[in-house]
């Protein structure tokens, strides 16, 4: 149980503190989430952000591009915790998806031989995939009994990376 537990901090908790931290940041940094409110005010003000459809601004680099596109996804899933937790999800299947594809050049081929239109669907089909992977992240990383440790592991990462972008924001001036 404790090497589960691990595992699920390493695999699944630290990644989702990192992408918390790296969201949460310019957004304290710009004032638009409190940062004296407890946990209870920046789910609302997390909400309310996502109804309004308000986002952080970016620097007009690679990095800004990347961070606008996380962040647009990340408030696609419900943003706060859920969506940290299938904002990784996503960029992991669809890192596993690119090295398949890298590994089996054999693959594109009996795809392009049905033609451009199977190619596009069978495209299409992953991204859906995907994305129900993502929204139902805590049954990619854990089975069974273990689901419960795999959603405490992402539930402290993103506390502790919304702790750390609350009170150390100013590292990312330049993002």
């Amino acid at each position: 149980m404790l090497n589960t537990f691990l595992t699920a901090l390493l695999q699944l908790g630290l990644p989702v503190a990192a992408i918390s931290w790296l969201l949460l940041s310019p957004l304290f940094r710009q004032g638009l989430l409190d940062q004296q409110g407890n946990e209870k005010e920046l789910n609302a003000e997390l909400k309310a952000l996502r109804k309004r459809g308000a986002r952080a601004q970016h620097a007009t680099t690679w990095r800004g591009f990347v961070a606008r596109l996380a962040e647009q996804k990340w408030f696609q899933f419900g943003g706060g915790f859920y969506g940290c937790a299938a904002l990784w999800t996503l960029a992991v299947t669809e890192f596993q998806d690119l090295l398949w594809l890298l590994g089996h050049p054999d693959g594109w081929g009996g795809l392009l031989d049905q033609g451009m239109v199977a190619l596009i669907i069978a495209f299409l089909m992953n991204q859906l995939q995907n994305l129900i992977t993502a929204v139902t992240w805590f049954l990619f990383w854990g089975h069974g009994a273990t689901i419960p440790i795999w959603i405490a592991a992402a539930y402290f990462g993103f506390r502790s990376g919304a702790l750390i972008g609350r009170t150390q924001w100013g590292v990312l001036r330049d993002f």
